[in-house]
C-alpha cells in the first residue's frame, strides 16, 4: 500500500474501532501504533484483513507461526480493553470536535461525550484531566466564568504545530 492508501485505511480502523492495539489493548500515547495484516498477505489490503498493533504484538505474532486470529478477541472482551477503548473513543470524540470548533466549553464535553460514548460524567472528566495535564495535548482556560478547552499553543491532535 502506498502512504495515502495507509494513512486512510488506519483512519478507517481508528473510526471503527478505536485507537488502540487490537491484541493488547495499549493506548497510542504508550506504543506506536502500526497497521498489520491478520493473515500476513502482503497483496490482501481488504479493511476485514487489516488491524491496528503496538510493535510488541506484531513481533509476538510474527515470531509464533499461528497468522490467523492471533489477536482478534473471540471470548468477551475484558474491562480493561473496554475502558481503553471507550477512553479512545472519547479522546476521537474531543478531538474531532476541537478540529471543527477550535475551542469548546468544558461542560459541553463533559456531559454530551459521557452520552455520546456512553460513559459517566464522571469518568469523561478523569479524562479530561488528563487531556488538559502537563502531557495533554489541550489546555483549559477560564473565560466568562467558565471553563474553556482548547489545543496547547496551536497544536493538533497529533501533537504538532497547526498550520494555516
Amino acid at each position: 500500500m502506498n502512504g495515502y492508501t495507509t494513512r486512510k485505511k488506519r483512519q478507517m480502523l481508528i473510526t471503527k474501532y478505536g485507537e488502540y492495539c487490537q491484541c493488547c489493548g495499549v493506548l497510542p500515547d504508550k506504543a506506536t501504533l502500526v497497521l498489520n495484516r491478520k493473515d500476513n498477505n502482503n497483496k490482501n489490503t481488504a479493511i476485514e484483513n487489516l488491524q491496528l498493533l503496538c510493535r510488541s504484538c506484531v513481533n509476538f505474532k510474527n515470531k509464533s507461526n499461528e497468522h490467523n486470529d492471533l489477536c482478534v478477541k473471540t471470548e468477551k472482551e475484558t474491562a480493561i480493553s473496554i475502558s481503553r477503548e471507550r477512553q479512545a473513543k472519547f479522546y476521537n470524540f474531543v478531538y474531532d470536535h476541537l478540529d471543527e470548533q477550535k475551542k469548546l466549553r468544558w461542560k459541553d464535553l463533559k456531559y454530551s461525550g459521557a452520552e455520546y460514548i456512553d460513559l459517566s460524567p464522571v469518568t469523561t472528566e478523569r479524562y479530561l484531566e488528563k487531556m488538559t495535564s502537563g502531557y495533554g495535548k489541550l489546555t483549559k482556560e477560564l473565560h466568562c466564568g467558565e471553563q474553556i478547552v482548547m489545543y496547547k499553543d496551536g497544536m493538533n491532535r497529533n501533537g504538532m504545530q497547526e498550520t494555516e
